[in-house]
């Protein structure tokens, strides 16, 4: 069937369409997954930095934490912060990850993991520092709380929904710093909504607290993104109006990004550049520095590998990102991004497909016939 809906589609010359999402440049910054290397079952997470995204916590405070096979419904060795021979009331287990300098000033920011409670004592909470505490906790008495300051008003959380102990919970924590909001979701429901005037994000912290009692949350897949607030004109395919992508064809998919007084290209850390939903690296010879629009400013070309952008049938978005030398901060850079309206186009022409199914269609024609007696 999908053979001939292709075969179809070849025939009569149609693009796949979607419906628009408002696409945003998405730049990773930490997507921790404690099921694969560095980390080891048995031992603490492994702790450092290094080119984005990062693979690696910044650093831990007491206990440490310690990688498990699994936990409860986490099945691809998660992490777990367990308070059992903390003696101190005030002692916690907790996990730090260091939001980069050129990275701290942004349009949105997101956190997404995945966690299971069990027998909190006192509660686990997740710190956002924006730079005042953006505050999520989970409690000894199964209710989740949120909550940051508010002006005039003293720290405060309001109960946001309850939770139960040993199931797996996805949250996605949101500070949108673009619109002053704030937002917490869990399993894909809206749970709290509040302004913010959050100005920039330093910092995303997981804390297990005591209270000289045993408690355990396991932690997993935990993903800190960015939407940069630097955005310059990104054109795919230039000189076409929409691009036209053939998603299952090889070949190369040209991207442009345009120059301006305030962003010079020379500045962009070529390296950094990755396009489409798998963040595709740019072919080796694939580059071109040339005016495109006539403005007085280099913009440049780079090429992607088609197949390596992950760009599917339907979409109609996609997003180059990268990152630029900051003239101003001294080895500093700094994350931009664009996203281009595109159509995407079956890959015609495959002569294997129209063997397959011809004989398929010609019985059905034969089968159609009018039998002459």
């Amino acid at each position: 069937m999908a053979v001939l809906q292709r075969l179809v589609f070849c025939l009569c010359g149609l693009a796949w369409l979607g419906t628009a999402a408002g696409a945003e440049p998405i730049v990773p910054i930490y997507e921790v997954d404690f099921g694969s290397p560095p980390h080891v079952v048995g031992e603490p997470p492994v702790l450092g930095e290094g080119p984005l995204p990062r693979d690696t916590p910044t650093s831990s405070v007491n206990g440490p934490p310690e990688v498990v096979e699994r936990h409860a419904g986490l099945e691809r060795q998660p992490v777990v912060l367990e308070t059992d021979g903390l003696v101190n009331i005030n002692a916690n287990e907790r996990l730090e990850l260091d939001i980069p300098v050129g990275y701290r000033e942004m349009d949105r920011l997101i956190v997404a993991f995945d966690m299971v409670a069990g027998d909190i004592r006192r509660s686990f909470d997740v710190f956002v520092d924006a730079p005042a505490i953006h505050k999520t906790s989970w409690d000894d008495e199964e209710t989740v709380l949120a909550g940051a300051p508010q002006p005039g008003q003293p720290f405060s959380q309001q109960e946001i929904g309850g939770y139960e102990q040993s199931t797996v919970q996805r949250v996605r924590i949101e500070l949108d710093l673009a619109n002053g909001a704030w937002s917490v979701r869990i399993d894909e429901e809206l749970r709290f909504l509040q302004p913010t005037s959050a100005t920039f994000v330093d910092q995303v912290r997981f804390s297990l607290n005591t209270s000289r009692d045993q408690g355990i949350v396991g932690l997993d897949d935990v993903r800190i993104h960015a939407v940069p607030r630097v955005r310059p004109r990104v054109d795919v395919r230039p000189g076409q109006e929409v691009a036209r992508i053939r998603p299952l064809r090889p070949g190369v998919i040209p991207v442009a990004v345009y120059g301006s007084n305030t962003f010079p290209v020379d500045r962009i850390d070529l390296s950094s550049l990755a396009f489409g939903p798998d963040r595709a690296l740019r072919t080796g010879a694939g580059l071109r520095f040339e005016d495109l629009d006539g403005d007085g400013f280099f913009d440049i070309v780079a090429d992607f590998p088609t197949r390596e952008t992950g760009i599917a049938l339907g979409d109609v978005e996609a997003c180059l990102t990268g990152e630029f030398r900051d003239v101003d901060v001294a080895q500093t850079t700094r994350p931009f991004g664009g996203c281009d309206a595109i159509v995407t186009l079956d890959g015609c022409g495959l002569g294997f497909e129209l063997a397959l199914v011809l004989p398929l269609l010609l019985r059905l024609y034969r089968r159609g016939r009018p039998r002459i007696h």
